[in-house]
């Protein structure tokens, strides 16, 4: 086996351990040897460092597998001049490092994970359009495509069981949540009259507003037409009186036959029709009303003010979308008649 030795050593170590290492191996380096040797061989001088280590003394050693692989085998000595592939730091820092995220060093966790799972529960709730439901539906002739995109759909719906509710207010409204036939809700391309914008809601309703609506791709300002290229200047005003659907759902401009809006916004049983999906929604919002209350008093704008929670939070929600799409489907009964 051909292994490496790397030396760390301080002061006096270094010449001793110089002594052993030479014996056995060729110094390709100040500090650095290397050799064919046999599995005894190896463990001998690793004995014979170690009579000779003190705390000034430092020494890995690599196998080498093949052209492009090592493997990390032994520290004789003081292992903090290695990490845990046998690799030297080359930059030290005396402040303490929390490698790990949790709600004592990262205020705003909290927020994210329940905007995260309520919007969770509401993000797909345009999926049940008739109109998408005729997509998965392999006996359907019928176009593939939606002038208003579900998660536009899913948007209007939260928007509608939000409206005209403080944070605490509809929070508490979800925790209630029974199975009655959802709030009315502005139907794009076939209500007249302007509907309200994500602006209009509360602070945290607009954050969880804004991860619905977002959670395939952000909204892009339309392309003119006149010279094919996205007009750039209007991207800050996407969350204000300017946005509108045609920033997510770029074909709902277009002549669209009477027939179809309606099946886009026609919808079969939602999940709050589910007492699985209630009770989760339940659980989820009474937790919340306690949890946030410090950061809903404070009536933060997390659109404008806080845009590293509002990214990470639509990160969990797109991450946890593809990871439960690529689970096996179960055959759990979705809506429970009783």
């Amino acid at each position: 086996m051909m292994v490496t030795f790397v030396s760390q050593c301080e002061k006096n170590s270094l010449k001793k351990s110089r002594r052993v290492l030479d014996a056995f191996a060729n110094r390709i380096g100040d500090n650095t040897w290397q050799t064919v040797i046999t599995n005894e061989g190896l463990q001998t001088v690793k004995k014979m460092l170690r009579q000779t280590a003190s705390k000034n003394t430092a020494i890995s050693c690599h196998w080498i597998r093949s052209r492009s692989r090592s493997q990390f085998l032994w520290v004789v000595g003081n292992k903090d001049k290695f990490d845990g592939e046998g690799v030297v730091p080359v930059n030290y820092t005396e402040h303490k490092v929390n490698q790990f995220i949790n709600e004592n060093n990262f205020k705003t966790l909290i927020v994210m994970k329940y905007a995260s799972i309520i919007a969770a529960l509401f993000h797909d709730f345009g999926k049940a359009s008739i109109l998408f439901q005729d997509k998965l539906n392999p006996d359907k002739q019928t176009e593939n495509w939606e002038p208003y995109r579900h998660e536009w759909v899913s948007f209007r719906l939260f928007q509608a069981f939000v409206n005209n509710q403080n944070d605490t207010q509809w929070l508490k409204n979800l925790s209630e949540i029974e199975k009655d036939s959802f709030p009315e809700y502005f139907k794009d391309g076939l209500d007249e009259g302007d509907s309200i914008q994500i602006s209009e809601l509360p602070c945290f309703g607009q954050m969880v507003a804004w991860m619905i609506l977002t959670h395939h791709k952000l909204p892009v300002y339309p392309v003119w037409k006149s010279n094919n290229k996205p007009s750039l200047q209007y991207i800050k005003q996407w969350l204000d009186a300017d946005f509108n659907a045609v920033w997510n759902s770029h074909n709902c401009n277009d002549e669209i036959e009477h027939d179809r809006l309606e099946k886009n916004w026609l919808l079969n049983d939602l999940p709050n029709k589910s007492m699985k999906w209630r009770n989760k929604a339940r659980i989820i919002a009474s937790e919340a009303s306690v949890k946030l209350r410090p950061w809903i008093n404070q009536n933060i704008n997390w659109l404008h003010e806080q845009l590293f929670t509002l990214h990470l939070s639509r990160l969990s929600l797109t991450l946890a979308d593809h990871y439960y799409s690529a689970q096996e489907e179960t055959t759990e009964e979705w809506r429970n008649p009783n």
